[in-house]
Parts: structure tokens; sequence; C-alpha cells
């Protein structure tokens, strides 16, 4: 198993439609059926080491075709965030047998 350090996490600061920031850490990004979607949490979860739970947000991932910066949106339909959703949950289940074994 791999430690990461800060160097190796990609930390974005997301800003509501009221114009709120909020700190977050990419911790997945994954193509299905030709659309990417990234697993982010928030930075204030993701650094709490108090606890086990981890607050988990799920949004459609593209980069900008003029100068590549990342762009996150809501995910457009239910159906595609439920599958999103269930991809990123069985990769986690994945992970934690991995961490176990």
């Amino acid at each position: 198993m791999s430690e990461e350090t800060d160097e190796d996490i990609d930390r974005i600061v997301l800003e509501d439609e009221d114009g709120n920031e909020l700190e977050c850490v990419v911790l997945s990004v994954v193509e299905l059926d030709g659309q990417d979607y990234a697993l982010v949490a928030p930075a204030a979860s993701y650094d709490d080491e108090s606890t086990d739970t981890l607050e988990l947000l799920i949004f459609q991932y593209s980069e900008d075709e003029v100068d590549g910066a990342a762009l996150f949106s809501e995910v457009e339909t239910e159906e595609a965030y439920d599958k999103a959703k269930a991809f990123f949950a069985s990769m986690m289940d994945g992970e934690a047998i991995e961490e176990e074994g």
C-alpha cells in the first residue's frame, strides 16, 4: 500500500450557484459510457482524522479545450448519477478489500 502525501492529492475549489466556495480533494476520475465523472470529498471531511466517515460528491468532469482547465459540473441525469455512484461504490469496496488483505 502506498502512502499519499499532500503533493499527490489534487485540491480544487468549487463554487456553488450562490457564490459559496468549497475546497475539495479529487479522489478519482473515471470514464463511463463516454463521459468522465469525478469523485471528490470536501477537504474538511477528508482532513478530519477524528472520524472514519467521508462525505463524497460526484460531478461530471471535463477539461476546457482552450487552456486544459478542469471543469466540474452537476451530473445531467439521475440515471447517469446512479450509474456513476454505483461504479464509485464498487470501486471503494474493492479498495477496502485490498487494504484489509
